[in-house]
């Protein structure tokens, strides 16, 4: 997601050449966390978060690929990025919850200090890793093959959620 990010920040940038073309952007990603946050934090609490995630994970995965789409058309427009962004940003905030809460559904209790730790330590990682990587892509293979590459990354969860054969969940 934080290729995604950066990737969808500058092409924005470099399409309109206008900080607050960004900075909106960056609005229609995170408005939809901020606003529907709550509901989302409802929803994961009672459902199946592993189900949910699944769902989540692949509607995130198509939306890069729309976004490859979309940059593949050369200049996109402006706006077909803050509709992405919008819809990506609803994907988001009903990922978040579900997926820090299953953390804790994965592992026995006595393990669930350690796992929130390694998990921390990998979104942390991936903050430094995601955006070098669509820095690498971009200039190198372009904005299109850089959200091919994020979309499937989406797979390797995918298949990691659904080969999960888990205890029952308390």
């Amino acid at each position: 997601s934080w290729m995604r990010q950066i990737a969808m920040a500058l092409l924005v940038l470099k399409l309109t050449d206008n900080g607050v073309a960004v900075g909106g952007l960056v609005a229609f990603q995170f408005l939809p966390v901020l606003v529907i946050g709550p509901w989302a934090g409802l929803l994961a609490d009672r459902s199946d978060k592993r189900r949910l995630l699944l769902i989540v994970q692949t509607c995130l995965m198509a939306n890069s690929f729309v976004l490859a789409l979309l940059a593949s058309m050369g200049r996109p427009p402006v706006w077909s990025l803050y509709l992405v962004a919008l819809v990506g940003g609803v994907f988001t905030a009903l990922d978040n919850p579900a997926r820090r809460s299953f953390v804790t559904e994965m592992v026995p209790e006595d393990n669930v200090q350690n796992a929130v730790s390694l998990n921390t330590a990998i979104m942390t990682g991936s903050r430094i890793v995601g955006p070098a990587i669509a820095g690498l892509l971009i200039t190198t293979v372009g904005y299109t093959w850089c959200f091919v590459g994020d979309g499937a990354s989406f797979i390797a969860v995918i298949a990691g959620l659904m080969m999960m054969q888990l205890p029952p969940l308390e």
